[in-house]
């Protein structure tokens, strides 16, 4: 996941943050308590493998894009 964040006078800052963190271990305890979800080992897993495979055909997807007067930043998977 990307997070590009770019300001009117200044240069652009992206921030890389590895997929493998949002389907860890501790990811799914998260996701567990604060969702009420009860993810095993396998189920993510296959999230996982399943969102690998949407980021290889839609390279350059945005997930998020904010625009204001003097910034934009753009949240890309």
């Amino acid at each position: 996941m990307k997070i590009r964040i770019k300001e009117t006078e200044h240069k652009a800052f992206t921030l890389v943050l590895p997929n493998f963190l949002f389907t860890s271990a501790v990811a799914r305890k998260w996701l567990n308590k604060k969702l009420n979800m009860e993810l095993d080992r396998q189920q993510l897993k296959e999230i996982r493998k399943t969102l690998n495979k949407f980021k290889k055909r839609h390279k350059e997807f945005v997930l998020l894009d904010v625009k204001s007067q003097d910034s934009e930043v753009q949240i890309l998977w």
